[in-house]
């Protein structure tokens, strides 16, 4: 069996526990429809659903993601690699003039 990562490990019990726990939570006395109800509802289905799918990795922040592509990606045609090569080009142009901008206005001040 393949050893789990510390962080995956603590957040699959988390989820184990909020699986068994919130349901037992929302069927205590007062038994009433209100908005901490449907929170522990909520919570029980994101856990559930956590523990099937995997829903954590899409509620990463963006910043956590890698951002960057694939240099070549596998593009079924010639003219879709030509496609991805010009846009490539023409987002590396916007940057470098949007850098310069930066730097020519920096250097006014």
């Amino acid at each position: 069996m393949k050893a789990m990562d510390p962080r995956e490990k603590t957040k699959r019990e988390i989820a184990w526990v909020v699986l068994i726990i919130c349901p037992i939570i929302a069927l205590l006395p007062p038994r009433r429809l209100s908005s901490f109800t449907m929170s522990l509802l909520f919570g029980h289905a994101f856990a559930a659903n956590y523990l099937w799918t995997g829903v954590w990795p899409f509620l990463t922040p963006p910043a956590v993601k890698q951002t960057s592509l694939p240099t070549e990606p596998d593009l079924p045609t010639e003219r879709a690699r030509e496609f991805h090569r010009q846009h490539q080009l023409l987002k590396e142009a916007k940057l470098r003039q949007q850098r310069e901008g930066a730097e020519s206005a920096s250097d006014l001040r």
